[in-house]
């Protein structure tokens, strides 16, 4: 994403996430509607109130990326 999409802040087919919430019910909910729509993001390490970027720690962004993915898939 480009720092113009990012500071464009949420949107119905946006949303942002300063980590992944211990409860995947949190996101899920937004996975489950982006599926039942036309699509959506959802993008982690950005603030969604601040649009401050964070990042996710390069120690864990794989079991991160595999955590998520496994959550959807199950």
């Amino acid at each position: 994403m480009t720092i113009e999409e990012i500071l464009g802040g949420e949107s119905k087919n946006l949303e942002y996430k300063g980590e992944r919430p211990a409860k995947s019910k949190s996101y899920m909910k937004s996975v489950v509607a982006f599926s039942n729509g036309v699509g959506g993001k959802i993008v982690f390490g950005i603030e969604d109130k601040t649009l401050k970027v964070l990042g996710v720690p390069d120690n864990i962004l794989f079991s991160e990326m595999d955590s998520i993915a496994n959550i959807i898939s199950d």
